[in-house]
């Protein structure tokens, strides 16, 4: 693979990792569904439908949805995960699969939807003991205007040891910023 990415390669990257990541869940039964994530007050299904929304609201319904919300970012987020869960485990992991093609995105750099595929799905295999570790070429190669793997743009920013993913001390920023190994985290 060559040093730099194109964004092709990264939606292709991502594409892989989503679909890794659908057939990890195939087997889960309820209680896994329900296990709390790394992602504070999230379950797993509650993480797999934000990943969904991430893939389906573009730009104009993420805009509409955050000033709805009166750029209250959780009462944001609950909306679409309400929107985007099934009824069930059985039918969040169908709408997950749906979009695992998907290009749409709202604003950022392709890498940091690459990065969001990467992240959530640790935040979702780590409680459930599913070992995976994402291609090592996916954070590691620089696309275009990315930040070098491991570096940051903000001081307290995760960072990443061959994946061993720690949660950032201090202060991150209130939007993504561009790609390090480790973007953001909830």
């Amino acid at each position: 693979m060559p040093d730099t990415l194109t964004r092709g390669d990264l939606w292709a990257l991502a594409h892989a990792e989503r679909a890794a990541l659908a057939d990890d869940l195939a087997g889960l039964d309820t209680a896994g569904w329900a296990r709390r994530s790394l992602c504070g007050r999230w379950t797993v299904r509650e993480v797999v439908a934000h990943l969904t929304a991430a893939a389906t609201v573009g730009r104009t319904r993420w805009l509409v949805s955050v000033l709805g919300a009166r750029f209250d970012f959780a009462r944001h987020n609950d909306r679409r995960l309400a929107e985007h869960r099934g009824a069930d485990p059985g039918e969040t992991l169908d709408r997950f699969r749906r979009i695992i093609g998907s290009t749409t995105s709202t604003f950022g750099p392709t890498q940091a939807w690459l990065g969001e595929v990467i992240v959530h799905a640790q935040d979702i295999r780590r409680p459930l003991g599913l070992g995976r570790t994402p291609p090592v070429g996916a954070p590691s190669r620089r696309s275009p205007g990315s930040t070098p793997a491991g570096t940051s743009r903000w001081p307290g920013a995760a960072r990443s040891t061959a994946f061993g993913w720690r949660r950032p001390t201090g202060r991150s920023p209130p939007v993504p910023v561009r790609w390090s190994a480790a973007p953001r985290w909830r």
